[in-house]
């Protein structure tokens, strides 16, 4: 999966409208409602050691990302380096009686499928640990006095769409068709309405052999979601795609990179 986040600052009403208008004509399967909660946080200048002085102290940011679409989870980079997955809570099968089920044979593939995208997350390069908390809480509230809260950004309103395009690039013509997931949102800054989102992902369908070679395959992706975005007239906004590491891509950290990104007010 190959992410990209198109934000078209101030965008107007009708172009908004326009815009959804166009995405039904391909009759998509509707995804349903989802939001976003963006957080962005400045490091503490004055906690350093004694002998550096606060303007010798570079500019830090954090930045926390909520989407409602991976419920209880909360997704943070770190200076555009690190990135940190937290989950709020874990889930366990549980009995009539309430007592955990733990010799179940479903109980055990999930518990086998959560492992492995663990796993997958720490080979990449990603920390992830399981807390009662939202890390963006624990840093306001325990790490204050290193991190201060800067912005809050929300996107509300907004609606997912899954759909099926004619391929949209003559060297691949035996594909037939491309899959996209296109997710828009209105953004907010303390109240202020700010600009429209698109999110947009490309979907590979089938297994090939440029899906071993990473830069190849997500330049691909990438420029389909180029040619989707000049073929069908999204509207005029800043594109960004950047990923946390070229040769370790993973969804959610690139997807908070985008995020990020895009959203520069």
């Amino acid at each position: 999966m190959v992410t990209a986040v198109l934000f078209v600052q101030n965008a107007a009403p009708n172009s908004i409208t326009q815009f959804h208008d166009l995405i039904s004509n391909e009759l998509p399967v509707p995804l349903g409602p989802w939001s976003f909660d963006l957080k962005i946080f400045l490091n503490n200048k004055y906690s350093k050691p004694s002998n550096i002085h606060p303007s010798q102290v570079p500019n830090r940011y954090l930045y926390s990302l909520q989407l409602s679409y991976l419920p209880q989870k909360t997704i943070t980079i770190i200076n555009n380096t690190k990135s940190i997955t937290t989950v709020t809570s874990l889930t366990a099968n549980v009995s009539e009686k309430g007592s955990e089920v733990s010799n179940s044979k479903d109980s055990k593939d999930v518990s086998n499928s959560k492992n492995a995208k663990l796993k997958e997350h720490f080979l990449k390069g990603c920390s992830l640990n399981t807390t009662t908390d939202s890390f963006d809480l624990f840093v306001m509230n325990k790490l204050q006095n290193l991190w201060a809260l800067k912005q809050v950004i929300k996107g509300e309103s907004g609606y997912g769409y899954l759909i099926n395009v004619a391929n949209i690039n003559s060297e691949d013509s035996a594909r037939g068709h491309e899959t996209f997931k296109i997710r828009t949102s209105n953004c907010f800054l303390h109240g202020t309405f700010k600009g429209f989102l698109i999110e947009i992902e490309h979907i590979e369908t089938t297994a090939s052999e440029e899906a071993q070679n990473i830069i190849m395959s997500f330049s691909k992706s990438i420029s389909k979601i180029k040619t989707l975005i000049e073929v069908y007239k999204f509207p005029q906004g800043r594109l960004c795609f950047n990923v946390l590491s070229d040769s370790k891509l993973d969804y959610e950290s690139d997807l908070c990179q985008q995020y990020s990104d895009a959203l520069q007010f």
